[in-house]
């Protein structure tokens, strides 16, 4: 039994992100924020009764600054006693565009020495270009071209430079568009020239993303992942089916329930077995502000309260 090749979305998420930019996305679109948002204090809470008696414990702290464009200046993360572990800034040029990326890793001793960069380049039109990511190890460069029409036609990956050997290409991905600009098509590309992963987007009338499938390197389907939408454009149901060699499929479906005002207020997670049948793993209650981000996440595993995540934003 071979299972669905998870990875390459994985690497696809962390090298694209930077990248998606690109299609006019702002850092508080990516982390699905509404409203002219300035910071946003997350706080992650769980219940601890190792110690006999029932506790609240934090384990995890995390603040977020935006700029009055949407993009991120400032990330800052905090261990359990509330101590900052990692400091992430980001610098501006004076027309918007991120030049330089500052990552800052504290120990015991909070010296603030600079740990690792990601350093920015665009080309005459305004496009990033080149990404290197500077650390003590190394540095790794990302490149992006574009087509006669400005999209994004591939993104190559290097491998770690130090001084020494010269980079090697790790991974390629390279795009195919529609005639309004959506992506139809990615396919993940070896070293080697060989097939990694293809991607195919399928959308509504509405330019809506409401499928897409992933095959193999032989071509065969590996994973399928579906949403449907209410009225209001919200997604109410998320299916994400693998399947595997010799038959029989699993996967994961999300339903989500939105209240008259269009905020999302609970959200179920279903395991899908090879026969069909779900079975419930998670679901979230949340509460919303006035602009409709969720401030308060309640999690239950099992129908036993989990984690709780609360939520300080500020607005300009």
């Amino acid at each position: 039994m071979r299972y669905p090749r998870i990875a390459g979305l994985i690497i696809i998420a962390l090298a694209l992100f930077s990248f998606s930019k690109e299609r006019g996305n702002r850092d508080v679109d990516e982390y699905q924020l509404k409203g002219k948002v300035k910071s946003v204090i997350e706080i992650s809470q769980s219940m601890d009764s190792s110690a006999g008696t029932p506790k609240i414990v934090v384990f995890g702290k995390v603040r977020r600054t935006f700029n009055e464009q949407g993009n991120l200046k400032e990330i800052l993360i905090y261990d359990a006693h509330d101590s900052v572990v990692r400091r992430e800034t980001d610098v501006y040029k004076h027309n918007g565009q991120k030049r330089v990326s500052y990552i800052q890793d504290y120990h015991k001793r909070q010296t603030g020495k600079k740990q690792k960069e990601r350093a920015y380049v665009y080309d005459k039109n305004g496009k990033l270009v080149k990404l290197t990511y500077f650390t003590p190890a190394g540095l790794k460069n990302t490149i992006s071209e574009y087509d006669g029409l400005g999209y994004r036609c591939s993104v190559t990956q290097f491998s770690r430079h130090n001084g020494g050997l010269p980079q090697k290409i790790l991974v390629s991905y390279n795009y195919n568009y529609d005639s309004t600009g959506r992506i139809t098509q990615e396919y993940a590309i070896n070293e080697d020239g060989s097939l990694l992963d293809k991607y195919i987007h399928k959308y509504d009338k509405k330019g809506r993303e409401i499928e897409t499938d992933i095959y193999n390197t032989d071509s065969t389907l590996s994973r399928k992942i579906s949403a449907q939408f209410d009225s209001l454009g919200n997604p109410i149901d998320i299916n994400d089916a693998y399947y595997f060699i010799g038959g029989g499929d699993m996967g994961q479906k999300r339903s989500a329930i939105y209240d008259d005002n269009g905020f999302k207020t609970e959200e179920d997670t279903y395991r899908i077995k090879p026969d069909g049948t779900m079975v419930l793993e998670k679901s979230a209650l949340y509460e919303n502000d006035k602009v409709g981000n969720w401030i308060k996440e309640t999690t239950f595993y099992n129908n036993k309260k989990g984690a709780v995540v609360t939520r300080a934003i500020e607005y300009y």
